[in-house]
């Protein structure tokens, strides 16, 4: 029992390959196993284990040896469980690690009382605790690839940094696998992620001798392999298989394809999990493979493999900044209002864009903090004597999904504009087309807001598939049209169509602001279409 206890314990830590490779290791793990297994069936011979007179069972001179070699292994197996806890649950931690205590006494009452047989009541007991420790394989697993599991392959890793051994991955992200539900049928999508998955799991056996596929969530899959040359192999194949992959349906992925050994790219596996929650479309080496090695030194990539880090350092720092782009009235012809954008400038990296560190925080729920700060230095500038010199009327400022809903924002915002004394009407926010995401704690902030004059702008319009309902249901001063649209101001369909939708705007009451516009020719095809 303890041998297999032991055998077990290495077993669900994918410590195999590592002790393999270490003789001394092999031989302290092998060794007394085998001297166990001689004994054993040498004892009809020998009978020193144990022999049986036809009335008694008796214990042989060499039975202490089992005892020893037992305790061998409990005692490691219970070092090595303790040492890989953050594998198990609390429940398999608990089971696992009392096999050994409660073996041990059972052990020493049965010494002092020969009486009292409490060894094999004790051994079985401890086999139904690891029994029900041991890990349902449905839980190891994938349920729509079969691969193994995210929670599977971050163990592997986990017990690999402890061990300091390498790890050669090749990470394959499918960039618009989301598409795949939206292009194919729903039968078909299905189709596609099994014939994609099990290419990954058994198409290259016969040239890679062995590797393991997991699936890390949708659209991403790590493959581990046995050495450097094998990972650089692997992802060559499976390239040329994603150009080949329309062939079977009608759906040509798009894919970052990268090879890492993790335990010495990555410090630890927290960095190993910022990069792997970050690595996304934007990244620079698409449709292509790359070596961790060869680009860990460019800054983008490393921006992007640490924005959660860089963005909590951002914030403890005090390193975001506020930045006004003006808003030009067309009726009275100069600038009365101003947009505030929110900038991260590192101490480290210099600045940061948006589209990064605003993905982030949302993610980690620190938006929050960053809208506190953006709203405090907007109304503080407000309460300024340069607001009312330079002719502003009011300041707008985004409000992220997260605060939309949140339900302490109208008293943090309140709070502010009695701080700095400052008229509500003065503060103008946005909201995005994405804003139904919870209607009724969005009308509720709404119309408290509404309550203490600030007024509201429905923020990058033309972008999503727009409700008219909440178009015309929120209390909204002003529209402004993404600058996406204005890119096409050239095009004779487009600016027919934006014309219309301008007049339909205005004819709703509300005011329409262009955004992006930088050039003069720009400006006055806008003016021509009725934008304010």
């Amino acid at each position: 029992m303890p041998t297999l206890f032991m055998l077990y314990i290495i077993a669900v830590t994918d410590s195999w390959d590592y002790i393999r490779k270490r003789i001394y290791l092999l031989l302290l793990v092998v060794v007394p196993f085998v001297t166990v297994m001689l004994l054993i069936l040498t004892n009809p011979l020998s009978n020193g284990v144990f022999y049986y007179d036809g009335v008694e069972y008796h214990r042989g001179a060499l039975i202490f040896i089992l005892y020893l070699i037992s305790a061998y292994y409990l005692i490691v197996g219970f070092i090595y469980t303790l040492l890989c806890r953050k594998f198990f649950n609390r429940f398999q931690v608990v089971a696992l690690v009392s096999v050994a205590p409660f073996n041990t006494l059972a052990v020493i009452i049965q010494i002092l009382n020969k009486n009292i047989l409490i060894e094999l009541f004790a051994t079985t007991l401890s086999f139904i605790m690891i029994c029900s420790a041991i890990e349902n394989p449905n839980e190891q697993l994938d349920i729509k690839t079969n691969l193994l599991s995210d929670k599977k392959y971050m163990s592997r890793l986990y017990v690999s940094y402890v061990l300091k051994t390498d790890v050669f991955t090749v990470l394959i992200k499918i960039i618009n696998y989301s598409s795949i539900y939206t292009l194919l049928s729903y039968n078909n999508a299905r189709k596609y992620i099994k014939f994609m998955a099990n290419n990954l799991d058994k198409r290259y056996r016969n040239e890679i001798s062995k590797y393991t596929a997991y699936s890390l969530e949708d659209g991403l899959f790590a493959i581990n392999c046995d050495s450097y040359d094998e990972a650089l192999k692997f992802a060559e194949l499976a390239e040329k298989d994603m150009h080949n992959s329309s062939k079977v349906l009608d759906f040509n992925p798009m894919y970052h394809i990268c090879i890492t050994n993790v335990t010495s790219d990555f410090k630890d596996l927290s960095e190993f999990r910022s990069f792997i929650s970050n690595y996304r479309s934007r990244f620079t080496f698409k449709d292509r493979v790359v070596e961790i090695k060869n680009i860990k030194e460019n800054k983008a990539f490393i921006i992007e493999s640490n924005i959660d880090t860089i963005v909590d350092d951002g914030i403890k720092n005090n390193e975001f900044v506020v930045f006004y782009q003006p808003i030009y009235s067309v009726k009275e012809k100069k600038i009365i209002s101003a947009e505030a954008l929110v900038r991260l400038n590192s101490k480290k990296y210099g600045f940061i864009s948006p589209d990064l560190f605003i993905e982030s925080a949302e993610k980690n729920r620190k938006i929050n903090l960053i809208d506190n700060f953006v709203f405090e230095e907007v109304i503080k500038f407000i309460s300024e004597p340069i607001f009312d010199e330079i002719g502003l009327k009011y300041l707008e400022t985004n409000l992220s999904i997260v605060d939309c809903v949140a339900p302490n924002i109208y008293r943090r915002i309140n709070e502010l504009l009695d701080k700095y004394d400052v008229d509500g009407e003065k503060v103008n926010i946005e909201l995005t087309e994405t804003v139904d995401a919870d209607k009724k704690a969005i009308d509720n902030n709404v119309k408290l807001l509404k309550g203490i004059g600030i007024n509201f702008s429905l923020d990058d319009y033309g972008t999503g598939y727009s409700n008219l309902d909440r178009f015309i249901n929120l209390p909204l001063s002003i529209v402004k049209v993404d600058k996406s649209l204005v890119y096409r101001y050239e095009d004779d369909t487009a600016l027919k169509v934006l014309s219309n939708t301008i007049k339909m705007i205005k004819d709703l009451g509300r005011d329409v602001l262009i955004e992006g516009v930088e050039t003069k020719e720009q400006a006055q095809a806008f003016i021509g279409s009725g934008c304010d």
